[in-house]
């Protein structure tokens, strides 16, 4: 691939997803990080991005919380047929976990009236989104703040988790790889998640259809390893099938318009 096919391949994936991690991009394009990084001088040279530490985000939204609100927004009726889809799960008396993502953000806003839920999340928007909601009791999951992606990564001990079991993890991802793993950006944001599957009896992904088949530098964990997958109706049959054979139940929500 030529240096003006990589970048312009940048500036529509920034756009599109919000933000750019240069291992990713190293590893996908074939290029050393150095080269990767030229590239996102160049563009910001010329006003098509913005740099971070580790990648880039969209010129217009230079702080990582409005390249959350770019994220949240893309595709945000699949994300909250998916989420009200997710809620039916939850009963009062429970011990969630709700992991970081714009999905399971979703879902914190529409989490049903029940008493006694008790939520831990490393998300710090989901966590200030649910301070005062009556009948939920947040926990902010510790570590170290990883301002990229708005949420608290380190080992099970460092977070703080050693002691913690939930009825259930609702669990987000970039996306799933054609090897059927779930796939993340950040090898930090990969060790989050697989720590939580450690704390939950029972495991729900929230992923719209559009991360299915998705490449990715970080593996996560096979998606074998978890009960559920809600996803909406755009996966394709050949997908839903593999998922089936795996032995994992998926939901796919009927998907409802991005203005309601």
């Amino acid at each position: 691939m030529l240096a003006h096919e990589r970048r312009r391949l940048m500036v529509n994936e920034v756009n599109q997803l919000g933000r750019l991690v240069t291992s990713d991009l190293a590893a996908r394009l074939g290029v050393s990080e150095v080269t990767i990084r030229a590239d996102l001088e160049h563009l910001e040279r010329r006003g098509r991005l913005s740099r971070t530490r580790g990648g880039a985000v969209p010129a217009d939204s230079s702080d990582a919380i409005d390249a959350f609100d770019m994220r949240a927004a893309m595709r945000s009726g699949a994300k909250r047929s998916i989420a009200l889809e997710a809620a039916e799960f939850i009963r009062g008396d429970q011990t969630v976990i709700l992991d970081a993502g714009t999905t399971v953000h979703h879902l914190a806003q529409v989490l049903p009236e029940v008493p006694n839920l008790n939520v831990y999340t490393p998300a710090l928007p989901l966590a200030q989104h649910l301070i005062g909601v009556e009948g939920v009791t947040v926990h902010m999951i510790g570590g170290r703040i990883e301002p990229s992606w708005l949420q608290t990564v380190g080992n099970a001990s460092v977070q703080g988790i050693d002691d913690v079991t939930a009825h259930i993890l609702f669990l987000g991802c970039a996306g799933v790889d054609e090897d059927l793993d779930m796939i993340e950006h950040s090898p930090s944001v990969a060790e989050v998640k697989q720590n939580l599957v450690r704390h939950a009896r029972k495991v729900v992904l929230l992923a719209d259809s559009a991360k299915m088949g998705r490449m990715g530098s970080t593996k996560v964990l096979p998606v074998g390893r978890v009960d559920t997958v809600i996803t909406d109706d755009g996966i394709t049959d050949d997908f839903r099938r593999r998922l089936a054979k795996l032995g994992v139940e998926v939901v796919v929500a009927r998907e409802i318009s991005e203005t309601s």
